[in-house]
């Protein structure tokens, strides 16, 4: 069973208590906000009392001065106590049009903590119908407002929720104890709150009705001890104001169904009629919820005592209650009010966010901009400083110049001057000196005649010599070769080994190995290959049989080591040789045919 619960609001009636006072202090009594805010706080009163007569007169005086007012905290606290009033009436579709208003009103003031009752209030809406789903989106939206700007009083009336929507899925799921185990959790973290704190603002009739959650709760359970239910409702009796008429109610509900699990059922059906006439007599628009499990109680025990009319007549009262309750046109309206406020709050959001990237784009541009003109004026302050400089280090090279050219012109006057006095000495002593030069000069041109003449002959008499020790040099090597086209060819390739090869102890190997040539390899070479070879390909022949290295051959011929290859490879095909026989190796039997 849920408990029957007053909506409260304590910050928002602190605060306009405060306000009603100091205004003819400090503002304009006679203004529409001052006459407005009195006419709303007046009709909060009446509506603690349960005077709804008065509180619908109060409104509508306050509802003359609506469109005239534009705080939005004035306004916001105006549709917070009306929504109240109609959810005190069962009108959840005005109640909750109004809630949504004093939610757009408190967050245009910049109130965020003052959302807190609003939300508590659309709670209890969905808590009496069991909709978990709505329920945990309120609790989304209000348990972060409440641990971030909330007082301990938004904090415990959270936790409260908290545990009604943890009570609520225990009541769909039965067999999910965890459920009812949270909401133990929570019920007891309230009364905790309240133990641990000093301030007497928290001792209010809400403790009281802390202690009647719990006891609530833990009689759900299969395992109870009624000592610990009964002091639960002992504390929370003590703590209540004697005269709240819906703590008694929830004593009796939690009283009559422990007489109900004993099986005290004549017990049982007394405390719910009293609990019930309570009810009638205090306000009939109470908790339906609570009117549906009374009249359920009250229906199964007429029919255990085999009493079918009174069954009967619950059972109708019963389903009429559920009928207001699964009211579905009314519930669609919710939510599509809810639906609508949450489509409002994301349009809201979403042209914030485009205004403040139209904003960044805006300042994005403007910085750009004064970075351009920046850049631009820099640029031209630079360039005007540059000619400036320049034109003052052309001013100064121009004076430099004037005064260089000065100077040089008295030094061209003072060497003028030197240069004729000079020419008069100078022809003086060429006078003097002159047959005296002539002389000498005819002696020394012709000693370096002879000297000539000497050099001259001593160089030709050595060329002969050396042009001799070659010839003779080449007779010896290729004394074998008399063929004289592959002779040339053979002294090419000894001039390349001493002319390009720098490893010069290889000179003498490669030397020893070319005197083994004869004209039988020459002539052999000629007969096995059917097409005639070139000069160049013969000198290669020559350097693959007196096994020089490939690096040394294309040092000599002064070509890449993938030239070499290249050649050798023709030289292969044009004298028919497989690939398994060594090039090598081939040509050196040419020799001793």
């Amino acid at each position: 069973m849920a408990p029957c619960y007053q909506a409260s609001s304590y910050l928002l009636k602190f605060l306009f208590i405060c306000i009603v006072y100091l205004v003819p202090f400090g503002g304009n009594i006679y203004g529409s906000g001052s006459i407005m805010e009195h006419y709303i706080l007046t009709a909060d009163q009446y509506l603690r009392s349960y005077d709804f007569n008065k509180v619908k007169l109060y409104l509508d005086s306050a509802s003359f001065y609506e469109k005239k007012v534009t705080d939005p905290e004035v306004l916001g606290y105006f549709y917070g106590i009306r929504g109240e009033y109609y959810s005190f009436k069962m009108n959840d579709v005005e109640s909750h049009k109004n809630f949504y208003k004093a939610i757009e009103c408190y967050k245009k003031a910049g109130k965020e903590s003052w959302e807190i009752p609003i939300y508590h209030n659309l709670a209890f809406s969905y808590i009496q119908k069991r909709d978990t789903s709505n329920l945990k989106k309120i609790i989304g939206r209000m348990q972060p407002l409440a641990l971030k700007h909330g007082s301990q009083n938004d904090i415990i009336n959270t936790f409260r929720i908290m545990a009604f929507y943890y009570n609520c899925l225990y009541d769909k799921n039965k067999e999910q104890s965890i459920f009812l185990d949270s909401a133990i959790y929570y019920d007891k973290k309230i009364i905790s709150i309240y133990a641990k704190s000093d301030t007497t603002q928290l001792k209010t009739d809400d403790y009281a009705y802390s202690y009647v959650d719990l006891a609530s709760n833990l009689l759900k359970t299969k395992q109870y001890n009624p000592d610990s239910i009964n002091s639960y409702l002992a504390q929370a009796e003590k703590l209540s104001n004697p005269t709240d008429t819906a703590m008694m109610i929830n004593i009796y509900c939690i009283r009559g169904e422990l007489a109900y699990q004993k099986m005290n059922f004549k017990e049982a059906a007394q405390i719910f009629k009293r609990q019930l006439s309570l009810m009638d007599e205090w306000r009939k628009e109470a908790d339906l919820s609570l009117y549906v499990d009374v009249c359920d109680r009250l229906s199964k025990i007429s029919e255990i005592e085999n009493d079918h009319v009174s069954a009967l007549a619950y059972e109708r009262e019963k389903s009429e209650y559920q009928s207001k309750i699964n009211d579905n046109e009314k519930y669609l309206t919710i939510n599509e009010l809810r639906e609508k406020y949450e489509a409002d709050q994301r349009e809201q959001e979403i042209k914030q966010l485009q205004a403040i990237n139209q904003f960044r784009e805006k300042i994005n541009l403007l910085s750009l901009a004064i970075f351009i003109l920046s850049m631009i004026t820099f640029f031209f302050v630079f360039r005007w400083l540059q000619s400036k400089k320049k034109a003052a280090d052309s001013q100064l090279q121009l004076i430099r110049m004037e005064k260089k050219e000065m100077e040089l012109q008295a030094r061209l006057k003072e060497e003028q001057l030197k240069k004729i006095e000079l020419e008069k000495y100078e022809a003086l002593l060429g006078n003097h000196f002159k047959d005296l030069r002539i002389s000498e000069m005819d002696d020394v041109l012709i000693e370096l005649r002879n000297e000539q003449i000497h050099l001259n002959k001593q160089v030709r008499i050595y060329a002969e010599k050396l042009q001799k020790y070659e010839q003779n040099k080449g007779q010896r090597l290729m004394a074998t070769i008399e063929d004289s086209y592959f002779y040339n060819i053979a002294n090419d390739v000894y001039a390349l080994i001493m002319k390009k090869l720098k490893e010069v102890d290889k000179h003498k190997d490669y030397i020893e190995a070319l005197k083994s040539l004869n004209d039988t390899f020459f002539q052999n070479l000629k007969n096995e290959c059917k097409n005639e070879l070139s000069a160049t390909n013969i000198k290669y022949c020559i350097c693959s049989v007196i096994d020089m290295d490939i690096q040394h051959i294309a040092d000599c011929f002064c070509v890449e080591l993938r030239s070499v290859h290249m050649v050798r490879h023709r030289l292969r095909a044009k004298l028919n040789m497989s690939k398994e026989t060594d090039l090598n190796t081939y040509l050196k039997r040419l020799i001793g045919w």
